[in-house]
């Protein structure tokens, strides 16, 4: 029976829904664990709160940590021209 899967470089999810004809079935666990590194991959703490990071690999392979552009993701060194 297929299933829903979701794949990026790092790492696969499996969203545990089983494709049958007419039904759908979901799985009610959740990892709040990798739900919580996946929310904070683009955000930094700042003393209460967080600030979003631009997040882009710099060149020593780590997050870039500079505030994005306003409207975009991106800093201005990785902004997508």
């Amino acid at each position: 029976m297929p299933v829903l899967r979701s794949s990026t470089p790092n790492h696969t999810t499996d969203y545990g829904l089983e494709f049958t004809p007419g039904v759908a079935r979901y799985s009610n666990e959740i990892d709040f664990d990798e739900a919580s590194r996946e929310w904070m991959r683009n955000k930094k703490r700042v003393g209460l709160m967080y600030s979003y990071v631009c997040g882009e690999t710099t060149s020593t392979g780590r997050p870039c940590q500079r505030r994005p552009k306003k409207g975009c993701a991106f800093c201005a060194t990785h902004e997508i021209k």
